[in-house]
């Protein structure tokens, strides 16, 4: 509980000094902004390199600016891991349908170093699309680069839970987001 309410007393603490900077260095960043974005990625956890060959998806994001140089995020989407032939075949052979995609629902905080670089934190969960695994908790970790001021690049470093099986999925990917 204490843990919880320090936390808590952070956060606020955060965001009233940042609501005390000047507006006018607010008044060229708009308040929020909303993106679609698409991805491609490897996997990188034990479990997730010994069957799957590659990661693909897109997602929805929607920001909130509480400051020049930081952003509460909120995005939604979709992953899917691409099986190796011979899992594939494996499943086939078995007469069984068999692939994994995630449903990855997330929230953090992105924060500007500069106008075109930023770093990126997000945490929730995912659903997994494959029946019986259920949900996991997800953390994501990323770096960018705003090519302009509507298109952007980054990188993902994304860590999901499979759904308490004691290994996690994990996957690193690149991003390209256009921003409206």
């Amino acid at each position: 509980m204490k843990t919880k309410l320090l936390l808590f007393v952070m956060l606020f603490v955060l965001v009233v000094s940042v609501d005390a900077q000047t507006k006018s260095d607010a008044k060229d960043t708009k308040l929020y902004t909303i993106g679609i974005g698409g991805m491609i990625g490897i996997p990188a956890g034990s479990s997730s390199t010994e069957v799957f060959n590659s990661i693909y998806g897109f997602d929805l994001t929607g920001e909130y600016h509480i400051a020049p140089s930081i952003g509460l995020t909120l995005s939604a989407g979709y992953a899917e891991w691409a099986m190796k032939q011979y899992y594939r075949d494996f499943f086939d052979a078995a007469g069984v349908s068999f692939s994994t995609g995630l449903v990855p629902v997330l929230a953090g905080v992105k924060y500007y170093f500069d106008d075109k670089i930023y770093g990126s934190v997000q945490a929730g969960f995912s659903f997994y699309t494959q029946s019986g695994i259920g949900n996991a908790f997800t953390s994501a970790y990323g770096v960018g680069y705003k090519v302009s001021d509507k298109f952007d690049l980054s990188l993902i470093y994304e860590i999901t839970g499979n759904g308490g099986q004691g290994d996690k999925d994990q996957f690193l990917g690149l991003r390209a987001g256009i921003t409206f």
